[in-house]
């Protein structure tokens, strides 16, 4: 029997990726449910009814639809979506793969840089795609999405830690900025992801509900002890100190955040919100 890489080391190269790609997935098919209202949609768009199915669709097929390309240029839009917390970059990886520019914003020094095999398989979709794009004999009807790199910025989010050397273990450089709610990037931004993101997790959840950006993250760690003053609500006294806690205090940050689970292995609960009453549009 062959091992699902998604439900194997959920550390691996191979399994972010894929991890990656239902993340990445995840966020297409929300934002198409949000446009369903403005297109003439049909049947075969029903299984956006079904949230198990947002993360695992056929490019091949939906990438012919016009919510998917509705969707895409909402996801192109300003800045276009920041990966917080996304390290190697998995993540834009995939949004790459499905025509979506995305900053992978992230302290540590090698952010956004793919591993081995997966740089491979990413410079050799970049070639084809430049390939596929001067060729004019190619049909627009073809399953040919133009794949997009993506941007890796080097920076915090949302806050510096405290405590933490203001150039993060290097001291002969600049101090490293912060992506906060004043930077242009998260302002123009048409969404934000994050695949745990450990410490990042509480001030992207903030900043999200905060600016009304749509929202998928997938929490990891707790980190009770770093953030002791963290509680269920603002109305309890309750301290969070379990997986759970922290799930409760996330989701209490907006009304309209919801909770699924993804098909692997690990920490798989994602919590998301379109905070569709202030879903900015295209002309950002």
């Amino acid at each position: 029997n062959q091992l699902d890489p998604a439900k194997s080391n959920p550390h691996g190269s191979v399994c972010k990726r894929i991890q990656g790609e239902h993340v990445a997935k995840f966020l297409i098919a929300a934002i198409m449910k949000t446009k369903i209202g403005e297109s003439n949609v049909d049947s075969s768009m029903n299984w956006l009814d079904d949230i198990s199915k947002w993360s695992t669709w056929d490019a091949n097929n939906v990438s012919k639809t016009q919510i998917f390309h509705q969707a895409i240029a909402h996801l192109n839009s300003g800045s276009g979506v920041l990966d917080v917390a996304g390290g190697s970059g998995h993540v834009s990886m995939a949004l790459g793969m499905l025509g979506v520019k995305s900053t992978v914003v992230d302290a540590r020094e090698g952010v956004g840089k793919l591993p081995g095999r997966d740089r491979k398989i990413w410079k050799k979709a970049l070639r084809r795609s430049a390939l596929l794009k001067s060729d004019q004999e190619v049909s627009v009807n073809d399953y040919c999405l133009p794949v997009v790199p993506f941007v890796a910025k080097r920076a915090w989010f949302g806050v510096r830690p405290s405590g933490v050397d203001a150039t993060f273990r290097h001291p002969d450089q600049d101090e490293l900025p912060v992506c906060d709610e004043s930077s242009d990037l998260l302002q123009k931004s048409s969404a934000i992801v994050a695949l745990h993101p450990d410490e990042a997790t509480g001030d992207i959840v903030r900043l999200a509900a905060c600016k009304k950006v749509p929202l998928v993250v997938v929490p990891c760690c707790v980190f009770a002890r770093l953030f002791q003053d963290r509680r269920i609500s603002l109305d309890s006294d309750r301290i969070v100190s379990s997986y759970e806690d922290l799930l409760l205090h996330l989701k209490n940050q907006d009304s309209t955040i919801e909770e699924t689970e993804l098909p692997f292995d690990g920490k798989n609960t994602v919590l998301w919100s379109m905070f569709e009453d202030s879903l900015r549009m295209t002309n950002n």
